[in-house]
């Protein structure tokens, strides 16, 4: 089992798993669909579960007046962030998930700046909205979470998740079409890898989205920028 192995690869392999012939000449009319499948079945993994080798951390720096950044552009958007912090007075600061109208209508983000941010939001997909608006420039803010996989369209592409996980299930799902016996065993063998491998993977923690809420060392919440949300 690997990570890493090329699509031109992968293409053997199901071959191999599938019982196909390993012949460059005699199944040329069929790679493309293999390769088209291989790809799809990397994004169904990636989108089942959170792989713990995939997380990365990526850093806007906040401008003096600035609402809106692009997001990180390797980053899911999917709601797969683990963390939002930002370095402000020689400390990280968590940066929470949701901007709602409580928190415009305490610091309105047309006319007022303050810092630090202390929340996020997704802005038309593409962009990220932090508030309230910065009133200095040049905070970090550090944003952690699940990267988007790799091309693998060219020969050459690699595979972001394991090669043995992908194979066998392409191979149950063309083993199925051609109802083969063989089918059902192949798609348990990949159903069982893929649950020691998410064990394996398994988070010790697990980050959940909520609204914005500032908190004393108590952990009881406190409105924040003394205003009542």
């Amino acid at each position: 089992m690997a990570r890493g192995t090329s699509l031109q690869n992968l293409v053997t392999m199901v071959r191999e798993e599938a019982g196909h012939s390993t012949n460059a000449a005699l199944g040329q009319n069929t790679v493309e669909g293999l390769k088209q499948k291989i790809a799809r079945q990397q994004e169904i993994l990636w989108t089942d579960h959170e792989w713990q080798h995939l997380r990365v951390e990526r850093e806007i720096v906040l401008q003096a007046g600035e609402r809106y950044y692009n997001f990180p552009a390797d980053l899911s958007m999917n709601h797969r962030i683990d963390q939002v912090s930002v370095y402000f007075e020689d400390q990280w600061r968590p940066v929470e998930h949701e901007i709602t109208l409580a928190h415009y209508n305490s610091v309105n983000p047309e006319t007022d700046r303050r810092d630090p941010v202390l929340c996020w939001e997704l802005y038309e997909g593409e962009q990220v909205e932090f508030w309230p608006v910065p009133e200095t420039g040049g905070a970090r803010v550090l944003m952690r979470g699940t990267r988007n996989l790799k091309p693998l369209i060219a020969d050459s592409d690699t595979a972001d998740l394991d090669d043995q996980l992908i194979v066998l299930f392409v191979a149950a799902e063309l083993l199925a079409k051609q109802k083969s016996d063989d089918a059902r065993a192949k798609l348990s063998m990949a159903q069982r890898l893929f649950e020691k491998l998410k064990a394996n993977n398994s988070k010790n923690r697990r980050f959940k989205m909520g609204g914005c809420v500032d908190r004393n060392p108590d952990n009881r919440p406190r409105p924040l920028y003394g205003k009542k949300l």
